[in-house]
């Protein structure tokens, strides 16, 4: 989370099936029901890492298991952002548009959990599709919105971001 509000560089983050871990981290003790505690965070730092660093490969296996643990657990938050690695992925390998489905349907489901930031990140990826799509109106607006929330909230790296994917839709 330090790498990604840009407090610390991203290279020293260590990736492994499950969790991310800065060189810095204390590993909290390796008890069965902290690890279910920590999962649902780790796996929702594990889609944001696995997006960041291009790891598309890892990307199936690891929405089966997290979906797995999500449904047992009964959780909410879990399964939208996994909804969201699911609709990168599906961009990346130029589905998009399963990629659009997919990213409309987490933006939404953000909303409805409340969760401001996580919306306006999905929509920027959402943009990104409807833009490979050739739905530049519809991008246009999304961009737009998901742009005035992270000036709002001051977020750095996708400030930048949105610029330059409005820069694209203004090429």
């Amino acid at each position: 989370m330090l790498c990604h509000r840009g407090d610390r560089p991203v290279d020293p983050v260590v990736m492994r099936p499950g969790v991310v871990v800065h060189e810095d981290a204390v590993e909290v003790g390796t008890d069965v029901e902290q690890q279910q505690l920590r999962r649902p965070l780790q796996d929702q730092v594990m889609a944001a890492a696995l997006v960041r660093f291009g790891r598309w490969d890892e990307v199936p296996a690891f929405l089966t298991g997290s979906r797995a643990f999500a449904e047992r657990a009964g959780l909410r938050a879990l399964p939208v952002h996994l909804d969201r690695l699911e609709g990168r992925a599906a961009l990346a390998a130029g589905d998009t548009s399963r990629a659009v489905g997919t990213l409309a349907a987490a933006s939404t489901a953000f909303e409805g959990l409340g969760a401001r930031w996580e919306k306006a990140c999905t929509d920027l990826s959402l943009a990104e599709a409807l833009i490979a799509a050739d739905r530049r109106g519809e991008a246009r607006e999304r961009l737009h919105r998901a742009s005035e929330v992270f000036e709002d909230l001051r977020s750095i790296r996708e400030i930048q971001r949105s610029r330059e994917l409005s820069a694209k839709l203004e090429a």
